[in-house]
């Protein structure tokens, strides 16, 4: 148990009534807006496994694969299976649908599975997606085959599942307001390719050019947040994981940024948490603090509504 668990129980214990422990027996934590995580692995670990970012390297912009301090190439990032655990748990149900826009390698899209719901996952990136329908359900594609025809959907434990390769701006196959809970987290910049494709919105060629222009990115963005104000049922959660980004010099707000689409699009925001990333972004502090700057570990878990009453159509 670490302090901040300690400090926890020490004040639930001085607590009247038996609620707050309810809440923690209910969901496995207690649901305060920072989240520490760290201790052993967990069930849901195991169950959502992913090989390709254990095996890969993560690549910036400029093409070549990130080193830490000691020359060590930097493996692709891999979101947390807790923090999958715990926003699926707060602001879904069971039984509910899910959509993931940026699927990746299926974290979201398993831990959704793994808690009794039903899934649908897009990504814009082949090699992504073919890993994912080979790992849920066995099948694999011909190498010459389109990538839109790249998609499988079938039963897992007793849930639905949807996965197809395609740019999540545009997914006109998902009805208006017939998903109940969004959840992913989004390319950020150029911090990280993720595949080759052009049209990938961290870095693609066919949007940015060879100068990636912040400002185009979050432009193609907001085409990713109108199709998922579109596809989710009025008074239900849309939740995207991000994190504040630096690029050379320039410090990026992306999570503020995140916010604002959203509110343009018209979503309502309903709460943050901060995720505590016990990342290894201490590595090469002393040069990050002779700037001014702070070695960041956080990233934002930003909550959104849709409102009760919406028309679509203007």
């Amino acid at each position: 148990m670490n302090e901040t668990d300690e400090l926890i129980e020490s004040l639930l214990a001085k607590e009247e009534g038996e609620r707050p422990r309810l809440v923690k027996a209910k969901y496995g934590f207690l649901p305060i807006s920072i989240w520490n995580i760290s201790g052993k692995p967990k069930p849901l670990d195991t169950f959502i496994t992913d090989e390709i970012g254990r095996d890969s390297y993560s690549v910036s912009f400029q093409g070549q694969a990130k080193r830490n301090k000691k020359g060590v190439k930097s493996r692709l990032s891999q979101f947390h299976p807790e923090v999958a655990r715990r926003c699926t748990l707060l602001w879904s149900k069971e039984n509910d649908v899910m959509y993931d826009p940026f699927a990746e390698r299926a974290p979201r899209i398993l831990t959704a599975n793994y808690l009794h719901r039903h899934a649908i996952g897009t990504d814009i990136s082949e090699k992504f997606m073919r890993h994912n329908i080979k790992k849920i359900f066995g099948k694999e594609f011909p190498s010459n085959i389109d990538p839109i025809d790249i998609q499988h959907n079938g039963i897992m434990n007793g849930y639905r599942i949807e996965l197809y390769c395609c740019d999540s701006r545009n997914v006109p196959f998902i009805l208006n307001d017939s998903t109940d809970f969004i959840f992913c987290s989004p390319p950020y910049f150029t911090v990280e390719i993720y595949s080759n494709e052009e049209n990938q919105l961290g870095y693609g060629k066919a949007i940015h050019g060879d100068n990636p222009d912040y400002q185009k990115f979050l432009g193609e963005l907001k085409k990713v947040v109108e199709e998922n104000f579109r596809v989710l049922k009025p008074g239900k959660y849309c939740v995207w994981v991000v994190a504040d980004i630096r690029v050379g010099e320039e410090f990026l707000s992306f999570s503020s940024d995140t916010i604002n689409l959203m509110k343009d699009v018209g979503f309502k925001h309903h709460d943050t948490a901060i995720y505590d990333v016990h990342s290894k972004s201490v590595l090469g502090i002393g040069k990050i603090v002779e700037k001014g700057y702070t070695a960041k570990s956080h990233e934002f878990i930003l909550v959104f509504k849709k409102p009760e009453e919406v028309n679509i159509f203007g």
